[in-house]
């Protein structure tokens, strides 16, 4: 127990090599990214042991957003493997939905591996007690995963990105109230972040607060439950799906100007409209705004709308879809 302490130590002279060690590991990786060129110009990489928050509003695109990336990062681990890099680096996808509904990311050779109770295997433990998908559970279960698979032929060598859908439903054991537990399980997977290496992206479920707002994307002080994002993260995001809450019970034109500059057009009997500078997006059910909330080392808050293909995991800047596709996705401009 006290050899457990010594991680926790550092002598100046360890100091100074461990911070020389992060360096050279931060100059020879580009870190993540989304792979979007709109939100890369504006975001910093993520680096090993960061935390990140995408917020929403239920049915609003938190749980796209966080398996696009995990996607993403699986396709250019593969890219990578291919060229003989980043072998055995995965990324891992903890659910607390039914683990296999996530099959639009499952792919035969795509190094996703998901963590999390599915209805087809429980069938087949039906006499014992199911395991609570605690933090607990999360950190023994990924340093198992590394030990199972350390001497096989495919050894898991770094789990590159983990992604947690959503914080609000990972249980907490010994907390007191419905905020503490929360508060504790973000504050648990920064700590696992930061002893892996890793990158933590982490759904968070916004506070109700934000339907009653005449532009439904949320700031940062709305997730539910708890404040603690705002502390630990790194960097915060959030999203919005307009054609779920602007498309029913409009009777009168209205003009809304939000925070970030753009306008809502709606009209009776008309379509409905979002005006960005001089272009206006029609209100389908491919249009999402992600909005940067928080950005350490940086004074963040940018907005970017999106073509969004939920069944494909494909996300797109609006901006290059508008050009080539006008037609099929629904763009007006006045002009």
């Amino acid at each position: 127990m006290k050899d457990e302490y010594k991680q926790l130590i550092f002598t100046p002279s360890q100091a100074s090599s461990a911070h020389l060690e992060w360096a050279t590991n931060i100059a020879n990786s580009e870190g993540t990214k989304w792979g979007l060129p709109d939100i890369d110009a504006k975001v910093i990489p993520e680096r090993p042991g960061e935390m990140i928050c995408i917020m929403a509003r239920p049915g609003h695109g938190k749980s796209l957003l966080l398996a696009y990336r995990a996607k993403h990062e699986a396709d250019e681990i593969k890219k990578a493997q291919a060229q003989g890099k980043r072998k055995g680096e995965i990324v891992l996808y903890v659910t607390f939905d039914d683990s296999l509904k996530r099959r639009s990311m499952i792919r035969s050779g795509i190094p996703i591996w998901l963590m999390g109770h599915s209805i087809i295997r429980s069938a087949k433990y039906t006499q014992k007690v199911g395991i609570r998908m605690t933090p607990d559970v999360l950190f023994d279960a990924v340093e198992q995963l590394q030990e199972a698979y350390a001497h096989t032929e495919n050894p898991i060598t770094y789990i590159s990105m983990i992604c947690v859908d959503y914080i609000q439903r990972m249980p907490v054991p010994g907390t007191s109230s419905r905020m503490e537990e929360v508060t504790e399980a973000i504050h648990r997977i920064k700590e696992l972040a930061i002893r892996l290496g890793t990158r933590a992206l982490v759904a968070v479920q916004a506070s109700r607060a934000v339907d009653n707002r005449e532009i439904k994307i949320p700031e940062i002080g709305d997730c539910q439950h708890s404040s603690a994002i705002e502390q630990d993260a790194n960097k915060i995001y959030s999203s919005w799906m307009p054609w779920r809450t602007e498309l029913s019970g409009v009777t009168q034109d209205q003009i809304i100007v939000g925070p970030n500059g753009y306008k809502m057009i709606t009209s009776q009997n008309k379509n409905a409209y979002i005006e960005m500078g001089k272009t206006q997006y029609l209100l389908t059910d491919t249009l999402m705004f992600v909005q940067l909330l928080k950005q350490k080392g940086d004074s963040g808050r940018a907005l970017w709308p999106l073509f969004v293909d939920p069944a494909y995991l494909k996300l797109a800047n609006r901006e290059i879809e508008l050009v080539e596709k006008e037609e099929n996705y629904g763009a007006y401009n006045p002009e």
